[in-house]
């Protein structure tokens, strides 16, 4: 339908972003540099969807200043079903 089908990490004043995206067992299925990455639901090795469920990501920020910040929390991924 459009609505939230990629996950992406905003920040107003950023330079500069690395992020990681892991599943429950802390497996690394994505990661991104810079700005104007998102994540989409695949693992980024073959581009195959990943199981519904809950993924934790860290984001590392650089702001302005070159200082680095990271920030973390939880996705929860649930595929809409067809009609």
């Amino acid at each position: 339908d459009g609505v939230n089908d990629v996950f992406t990490v905003s920040e107003l004043y950023a330079t500069g972003m690395h992020v990681w995206i892991y599943d429950r067992w802390g497996v690394l299925v994505y990661e991104w540099d810079g700005l104007a990455g998102f994540w989409d639901g695949t693992y980024q090795e073959n581009g195959k969807p990943v199981s519904d469920g809950v993924y934790y990501y860290i984001a590392d920020i650089s702001d302005l200043n070159n200082v680095l910040k990271s920030e973390s929390g939880f996705i929860q991924l649930i595929r809409g079903g067809g009609k």
